[in-house]
């Protein structure tokens, strides 16, 4: 018998009159009338040609017809309850692998907070950080990558507009040297001085160079800034190579600001000035992962340590005295801590 040849609103009503072997208390438990649960029984009847319930002595008894119904149906009742049912999400039992597609700083910068708080409420999550891949806009809209992490040049680029997008915090990157260059004694370094030393820069290698290339200030000279466009000595498709650079060698390198402050102890980095104005970095996700409340859970907790990094550097109550820069750290700064109150 096909279901469209039966009313399903019959089906609650049968399970109480298995269980209760009673119309008045089936009517009771489904909360009808015992005159509208006699007329469900009736139809049951006809429907499933047998009786059902039958009066033996003063009680009614289930046929053996029902009886053989009662696993089926209660079976049948619990799996359509779990199928309407919002699922449950438990973090400390959860089994499961989230993926970020993110740039290398990002991994570094967010990757340690991040796999710290997983250990402590859910440690059976696992984090896979991914760099992109020329695919990665149609992975993502597909929900086979679970997250993004990127600037939102880049987002838009994708042109996938039912992406959801987050606000994380907005950053510009800098100009940083390492103790052994030749302008590292210098109290104040010009654009004009440090145009005369080489470059190493972000260089990325997918089909998103330009945009990556604008989103991320690479060149950061090339608009005159300094007078005349620098000398690119190397290049690299990721960033925390730069970081070795700038701190062994004896180049000028651009890397992003909040991850030159958090390693700037750590490397003996200086800040020589900044290269240009900052950007969006935006979470994304895909509309098809919007509901699930482990990815709803997941999403919340990475949003909130990228918002706690962020605050407690830009938080900080002593600011390098060797930063020098062209555009007014002190605007950038008020700005995000404004918005993260």
């Amino acid at each position: 018998m096909s279901l469209r040849a039966v009313n399903l609103n019959l089906i609650p009503v049968l399970r109480a009159l298995l269980r209760y072997q009673s119309i008045s208390d089936a009517a009771e438990a489904v909360h009808l009338s015992q005159p509208t649960v006699s007329v469900a029984l009736a139809r049951l009847r006809e429907t499933l040609g047998d009786p059902l319930l039958v009066r033996v002595g003063r009680k009614m008894e289930l046929t053996q017809r029902a009886r053989d119904l009662i696993k089926p149906v209660e079976d049948a009742c619990d799996a359509l309850e779990a199928v309407l049912m919002a699922p449950e999400f438990n973090p400390s039992l959860a089994v499961r692998t989230f993926s970020i597609a993110t740039s290398d700083h990002m991994s570094a910068l967010l990757g340690p907070p991040l796999i710290a708080a997983l250990a402590r409420q859910s440690p059976r999550i696992t984090v896979h950080f991914m760099g992109y891949t020329a695919d990665m806009g149609v992975r993502h809209r597909l929900g086979e990558v679970d997250l993004t992490i990127m600037p939102r040049q880049v987002i838009e680029l994708f042109g996938y507009q039912e992406l959801r997008i987050k606000h994380l915090f907005r950053e510009d990157f800098v100009d940083v040297i390492g103790p052994s260059h030749k302008l590292a004694g210098k109290p104040r370094v010009t654009g004009l001085e440090a145009a005369l030393y080489p470059r190493a820069i972000f260089a990325p290698t997918v089909q998103l160079r330009e945009i990556f290339g604008q989103a991320y200030g690479i060149p950061g000279a090339t608009d005159g800034t300094f007078g005349s466009q620098p000398s690119i000595a190397a290049k690299f498709d990721q960033l925390m190579p730069l970081l070795m650079m700038a701190a062994l060698g004896d180049m000028i390198v651009t890397i992003p600001r909040y991850l030159a402050l958090r390693l700037q102890a750590f490397f003996g980095l200086r800040i020589i000035g900044e290269s240009v104005p900052p950007i969006d970095v935006c979470l994304t996700w895909s509309p098809i992962l919007e509901t699930d409340p482990a990815h709803r859970w997941f999403r919340t907790l990475l949003a909130e340590i990228a918002t706690s990094e962020v605050r407690s550097i830009c938080l900080q109550d002593e600011w390098p005295e060797s930063m020098s820069t062209q555009i007014d750290r002190r605007e950038i700064f008020a700005l995000e801590r404004e918005r993260l109150k």
